[in-house]
């Protein structure tokens, strides 16, 4: 996998959390996420080059629907992403 050969770059990093909860790392307004229960590293790929406000939140799971819904937003990010680069985050959540 090049990312430099298709203009996009990659998000990663690690979210600290509890071990039960499920978080959910996303980018407002896009359809690029990482989901995963408590701490550990994430990655998001073949983002197009910009500038976006990434987010980490604890979700939860509807009891109706069965679907993930956000139940907390922890913290937000502003990161630049570039054509065949890795840049990296860092989250701590907190549940109630």
């Amino acid at each position: 996998f090049d990312t430099q050969l298709d203009g996009k770059g990659i998000l990663n990093g690690t979210v600290t959390a509890s071990e039960n909860d499920m978080v959910l790392v996303y980018i407002p307004g896009t359809s690029f996420y990482s989901i995963q229960k408590g701490s550990g590293p994430f990655v998001i790929n073949s983002l197009p080059e910009g500038t976006y406000k990434v987010t980490a939140a604890i979700v939860q799971k509807t009891a109706d629907t069965g679907r993930y819904v956000i139940h907390k937003e922890s913290a937000s990010q502003s990161v630049t992403v570039v054509s065949g680069k890795t840049v990296s985050l860092f989250f701590t959540v907190a549940g109630d």
